[in-house]
């Protein structure tokens, strides 16, 4: 059983290169390419299979999908990134 795991937990990538004065850190997160692909495909099979049952395209059920995931951008991945920012900074001094 995976523990603490969150689907949108940042993947991050970074950089470190010499600089005239020490290092430079460079550092880019973003939502893991299998998140993004299974978000996405949540959201089409949502749609495809409201669409099938009501017998033409409806949009809402995408819509509230998009919602949710804009909200969960705010629970689950900001924090995440502001708690790696943190230690990436802790370990940087």
């Amino acid at each position: 059983m995976f523990r603490g795991t969150n689907t949108y937990a940042p993947w991050v990538r970074g950089e470190l290169r010499p600089s005239g004065s020490g290092s430079t850190v460079d550092v880019q997160m973003t939502l893991h390419p299998v998140a993004m692909a299974l978000v996405l495909g949540f959201f089409l099979f949502v749609e495809v299979s409201v669409s099938r049952a009501e017998g033409m395209v409806v949009w809402w059920p995408v819509a509230a999908l998009v919602v949710f995931h804009i909200v969960m951008y705010y629970v689950g991945f900001r924090p995440e990134t502001n708690r790696v920012e943190a230690l990436l900074r802790e370990l940087a001094k």
